[in-house]
């Protein structure tokens, strides 16, 4: 696991739509990645709720959120439609490869009304 303020491995992967993301494509931008452990649980679907209710205040610091999960494209796209509203993109880590290599670690931060376990805030602005 890299220390925070590292620079950002590099990473590719699949959207709900089955796009490729990747953060080649977000360069210049903050970007925070919001690992969740698995769709349509209680405890994600809150999170998954929070960020979309809360996309406008990270539109307006120019960060882009990225849900990521294990699930498979199918279950994405289901979650990222009905949950997530559709306001921002939720890609695969299936082989959770990712997780293990986003900077910050797994820690508890307050984000509005919501406590998230796990969320990594990556810049790619360097």
């Amino acid at each position: 696991m890299l220390k925070e303020g590292s620079t950002a491995p590099a990473f590719k992967t699949k959207d709900a739509n089955g796009e490729s993301v990747s953060l080649k494509d977000l360069r210049g931008q903050k970007v925070v990645l919001y690992f969740y452990p698995a769709a349509f649980t209680s405890g994600c679907t809150i999170e998954a709720h929070e960020f979309a209710e809360a996309m406008g205040k990270f539109q307006a610091l120019g960060a882009a959120v990225i849900g990521v999960s294990s699930d498979n494209i199918a279950t994405l796209d289901k979650f990222s439609t009905s949950e997530c509203r559709s306001k921002f993109p939720v890609a695969a880590d299936g082989a959770r490869d990712l997780r293990r290599r986003a900077p910050a670690g797994s820690r508890r931060r307050r984000f509005d009304s919501v406590e998230l376990q796990v969320l990594r805030f990556v810049s790619t602005e360097r």
